[in-house]
């Protein structure tokens, strides 16, 4: 796999697990009580998921992982010490998707079951959760395209 296959499937394949986590994702919105959208809800996550593995495919994102994995295990110990500074934003970007997580899972409570709130209110937390999730997707990039740079380097 050439320096520049190994970027796009990085680029591509993570777009891929992405959609494929969006679908997972959207599969809670089926809680948030809407009748209009009923078929889209129910199709969004499907069409998600089928679009995140045919990338993730599409561009050999697995044989990827297979070739940094076998590319970590011989790295010296400048190449630790350079992806060791990959730590600090990857905990960021953990804490985004758990945050992101605990807003889709908590905005049915918002939907007026308890008194409070409404279906719009619920539908907004749902959101707000799901753009955290999206703010990861260009640090699990640079993260990525970072890890192939450092590996490259002998």
């Amino acid at each position: 796999m050439s320096a520049t296959d190994q970027k796009l499937s990085a680029l591509f394949g993570s777009l891929g697990v992405f959609l494929i986590a969006s679908a997972l994702y959207w599969r809670l919105a089926t809680v948030i009580g809407s009748e209009e959208y009923g078929l889209w809800l129910s199709l969004a996550p499907l069409v998600l998921a089928l679009a995140g593995v045919g990338l993730a495919y599409a561009f050999k994102f697995l044989t990827l992982l297979r070739l940094i994995k076998v590319g970590r295990s011989g790295m010296a110990s400048d190449q630790k010490a350079r992806l060791s500074r990959l730590t600090g934003p990857m905990i960021g970007m953990l804490g985004l998707l758990v945050f992101g997580a605990a807003l889709g899972f908590a905005a049915p409570l918002f939907d007026g079951r308890f008194g409070f709130g409404g279906n719009g209110l619920a539908w907004a937390v749902f959101l707000t959760g799901y753009a955290f999730w999206v703010a990861t997707l260009p640090v699990a990039v640079l993260a990525r395209l970072f890890e192939i740079k450092v590996l490259s380097t002998v």
